[in-house]
Parts: C-alpha cells; sequence; structure tokens
C-alpha cells in the first residue's frame, strides 16, 4: 500500500509482485521524472489462507485508538535538511605557557552523510586558518579537534577568534556554522611573576594583577570602601551545557584568577578574606561532590576557590565550593526577598560579613613550592540568580597569616586555633577549638573523604570557651580525610591522615 503526496489513508494496494526467490518477492516503482520534492508513504500487508491479517510497520496505517501514523515515508528530491550538529564552547580565556588546547567532542549526523568538519581561526584578526576534525574510532557521530601552537607562539593580550563549519554529502551542500554568525572568541592571559605572598585590600583596583570576567573591582552601595565583587546580581548561566554538547541545562562561571603565581609555603599556606555570598542555595543536606568526585547537580550555584600548579593547564579546589547556605545570616538574607521567578533581589551588605580561611594544602593537590595560580569562581546554573559575591581584604600568606608550626600541646598551653592531635592518627583524633566569649557556641562538625563525599556531620550546643571532642575512626579505612569544623563566621579545615 503507497501514496505519493497523499494521505496514507489514500493509500493504492499493489498486488503484481515478482517472486524473486523461495519467500521473496519485489516490486518496482516508476515515477516520472520532477524537478518538484515528492513523498511517498507505504506499508505492507499480507494475508494467510486461514484468514489472518498481518501488517508492516505493526498497526498500519493508523495505530488504533489514535491519530498516530504507523507507515514508512521517505521523500525524493533535492536534499535541503541541514546537519543536526551539537557542541558547547568552552573557552573563554588560556595562558601563554599553553601550546595544545583540546576542544570538546563535536557530535553530528546528517540524512546522508558527513563529507566535510573543520574549523577556521585567526589570531588577532590575522588571516583565517583551517583545520579539519577528526572522527574518533568506533563511534559514529563524534569528532575531535585541537588547537596546537608552537611554543612562544601565543602573547599576552592574544585574541583568538575561530569558527566550526560542518557540511553534509547533498549534491547541493548544506552547511552549519557554529557559531550561527560570528565567531567564538577568548583572550590570551600573560603569568606575572611568582610571590611569596599577596594582600589587598583593593583600594587602589589591582586590575593588572587580575583576569576579571563577570567580575569588577567597584564599592557596592552601602560599602564603606572599593572591593572585589561578582556583578550584581550576576546573571543566569548560559555559555556552556553541563552534558558538555550544548544541551539546555547551562551554565557560566564567572572567574577572577589572579596572574600572581603564589609560592606555596610549608608551614602556614593560608588564604584569608572577607565576604557576603548571596548566590542560589543548593538542596538541603546536598554534599557538594558525586562520589566520583564530579560536582553534585543539586548543589546548584557556588562560589569556589581553586588552584593550578601547571601554569593554567588543569584546576584542583582548594576546598568545597560554597553557598548561602553556609550561614544562616545569608540564607535568611537570600530568601528575604524574591521574585516572581524565584531570583533573590536582596541586596548584600556589611552586615552579613564573614570570614573565610582557606588551608591551600588540606586538599592534598598541593605542596610547599608549588607555584600556584589562583581564581576565585562564581559558578551560576540555569535556574535562580542573586545578588552574587562580595569579596574584601585578601590576604594570602600575608605578615599577619605567618605563625610557627605547632608540634605538640602541653597541658596548660593556651589554645588559639583549630588544634587536632595526634596527626597521623591510628584510630583517635582530639579536636580542640576555642570559642569566642558571648559569641556563637554551636560547632558543626563534618567528616568526608578527599572526594566530597561526607563521612559524618554532628553538631554540638556547648557552654565555656573551649569545644574538645574525641573521634573515633577506627572504623574507616586507612587514607587521607578532610575534617571542616565551624563555630559562627569561622570555617577552618585540616587534612587528616588514618593510618593502620
Amino acid at each position: 500500500m503507497y501514496s505519493i503526496d497523499k494521505s496514507i489513508l489514500s493509500a493504492t494496494p499493489v498486488t503484481s509482485f515478482t517472486k524473486t526467490g523461495t519467500n521473496t518477492y519485489s516490486y518496482l516503482l516508476s515515477l516520472p521524472k520532477s524537478t518538484a520534492n515528492r513523498k511517498v508513504s507505504y506499508y505492507w500487508t499480507a494475508n494467510e489462507l486461514s484468514g489472518k491479517k498481518f501488517t508492516s510497520p505493526a498497526e498500519a496505517p493508523v495505530i488504533a485508538g489514535t491519530k498516530f501514523g504507523s507507515y514508512n515515508e521517505f521523500v525524493i528530491g533535492v536534499d535541503t535538511v541541514k546537519p543536526i550538529v551539537v557542541y558547547s564552547n568552552p573557552l573563554k580565556y588560556i595562558f601563554t605557557s599553553q601550546t595544545n588546547i583540546p576542544l570538546p567532542t563535536l557530535l553530528a549526523s546528517d540524512n546522508l552523510g558527513i563529507d566535510t568538519i573543520y574549523m577556521e581561526y585567526t589570531i588577532n584578526g590575522a588571516a583565517l586558518k583551517g583545520q579539519g576534525f577528526k572522527k574518533l574510532a568506533g563511534d559514529t557521530y563524534s569528532y575531535s579537534n585541537a588547537f596546537s601552537f608552537l611554543a612562544g607562539t601565543l602573547k599576552s593580550g592574544d585574541v583568538i577568534k575561530y569558527r566550526i563549519v560542518v557540511k553534509d554529502k547533498a549534491k547541493i551542500t548544506n552547511v552549519v556554522n557554529l557559531p550561527a554568525s560570528g565567531f567564538y572568541e577568548f583572550k590570551v592571559l600573560g603569568i606575572l611573576a611568582s610571590t611569596k605572598s599577596y594582600v589587598t585590600n583593593f583600594d587602589q583596583q589591582p586590575a593588572a594583577d587580575f583576569y576579571l570576567k563577570g567580575f569588577n573591582f567597584s564599592q557596592p552601595t552601602g560599602f564603606s570602601s572599593p572591593s572585589l565583587n561578582s556583578d550584581h546580581p550576576y546573571a543566569d548561566g548560559v555559555e556552556e551545557s553541563y552534558d558538555g554538547g550544548g544541551g539546555s541545562d547551562k551554565f557560566t562561571n564567572n572567574d577572577a584568577v589572579l596572574l600572581k603565581p603564589i609560592v606555596i609555603r610549608s608551614d602556614t599556606a593560608k588564604i584569608y578574606f572577607d565576604e557576603v555570598v548571596l548566590v542560589e542555595p543548593g538542596d538541603n543536606g546536598e554534599s557538594f561532590l558525586n562520589v566520583d568526585g564530579t560536582v553534585n547537580r543539586s548543589f546548584f550555584d557556588y562560589v569556589i576557590v581553586q588552584g593550578s600548579n601547571d601554569l593554567g593547564k588543569t584546576w584542583s579546589n582548594f576546598t568545597y565550593g560554597w553557598d548561602s547556605n553556609t550561614f544562616t545570616i545569608w540564607q535568611n538574607a537570600w530568601n528575604s526577598k524574591t521574585d516572581k521567578d524565584g531570583n533573590s533581589t536582596a541586596s548584600g551588605s556589611p552586615s552579613l560579613l564573614k570570614k573565610r580561611e582557606i588551608d591551600m594544602l588540606a586538599s592534598g593537590k598541593f605542596k610547599p613550592g608549588d607555584q600556584v595560580i589562583i581564581r576565585f569562581r562564581l559558578h551560576a546554573d540555569v535556574g535562580a540568580h542573586g545578588w552574587g559575591w562580595w569579596i574584601d581584604n585578601l590576604n594570602i600568606q600575608g605578615a599577619s597569616t605567618i605563625s610557627n608550626p605547632i608540634l605538640a600541646i602541653e597541658p596548660g598551653t593556651e589554645i588559639r586555633d583549630l588544634q587536632v592531635s595526634p596527626n597521623p592518627t591510628s584510630g583517635r583524633l582530639l579536636i580542640q577549638m576555642p570559642l569566642v566569649a558571648d559569641g556563637n557556641k554551636e560547632v558543626n562538625v563534618v567528616f568526608s573523604d578527599m572526594m566530597g563525599k561526607m563521612i559524618f556531620s554532628k553538631k554540638y550546643q556547648l557552654t565555656g570557651d573551649l569545644f574538645k571532642e574525641e573521634l573515633e575512626l577506627s572504623s574507616l579505612a586507612q587514607g587521607t580525610y578532610l575534617l571542616q569544623v565551624q563555630t559562627g563566621d569561622k570555617l577552618i579545615s585540616r587534612k587528616i591522615v588514618l593510618i593502620k
């Protein structure tokens, strides 16, 4: 049964088949030549001598009880269908030290097949250069490519633009350009001389020391001096997709990159700063990382400080990301004003200020002597947005952070910071930390593995001026863990080594 440019319900029956084998029959349909496109719809029927009827596809031509057709169809004519292409550009900046920059896998398919995929790029507006994509072995739809530059080719301030061209095998080629118009663009950053410390209150707006994307040096309303700020409010994510292939679940990374590498100390490798964080909170009780080390999608927006000890090629987290759920005062501020779309319209203020301390050695990704580029990142998904991130009084291994390492705690010794002993430990771990007089006496202890999986969490309501607790860890496997202790506006992390 077939129809040409008509409803399948008006199909013409064909009974004159040619037998080509024991159980094989064929039919040749001849059509007059035409420049117009023609759509041929068809299905098969067969009847047994017993009277039983069969159709292919099943339930042809229309599925019983529905308006959905069940038949085969093809078009005769000029192919005007463009290839289907999925690609998401992640590049916003690279460093002069990078020579090989892989692009994400590109996915492409076409009804007649893909003929050619290539990219064209230019450095600072020079003549375009072309470079073909390669099909990945064993994968029908995947293609790869990478920028490859000779050492010394890229200079600080260079701007690289590129676009991707995908062509199918049609006689009159159908072409897809990515982006649809113009070019993707990213900047080349130069790395400045390394330093042992970096301290600034941002009053002088150290623009030469930072690369800013989605950040600025400004003085928000209500604050008394300039500071480092995300956009207020920051925007929903639109630039990249979580599936890596251009899907609708998108995100944007806003970065403030310190271009002076920090030489990590062996004694006190600390980052201190004041902050206000009004970014979309994740679901209650959700950890930052999944078991496999990827970021938990239910954490939503977050801020984080990261480092690179290979000149910007790869990045690692100093600690887990955090959001407005970190402190009740931030959470209350976020929820105090919202619009119909769930965005927070509350503004940051000095009354929301909290102090942040980050141990650059706690993650185990860095070691003393490493030269580390540091970046501050606000990650925004497509969901709700808010006022953003305010940072001031940045102190990285500055003079006020230097202290002698404590080798042991003797009876009667005044405890000024979080102390854990013994470390390494074979099972029992003593935690001691002073509490501020008349301050917050709630202490939250979180113990997790280095992949971010929480092992246990406990809150303590205390009296007095010293928090003291002994943890029993002997049931855990040998390895490295992360202890986080929070009280009031202090959140302190320590790397714990368990040996058996």
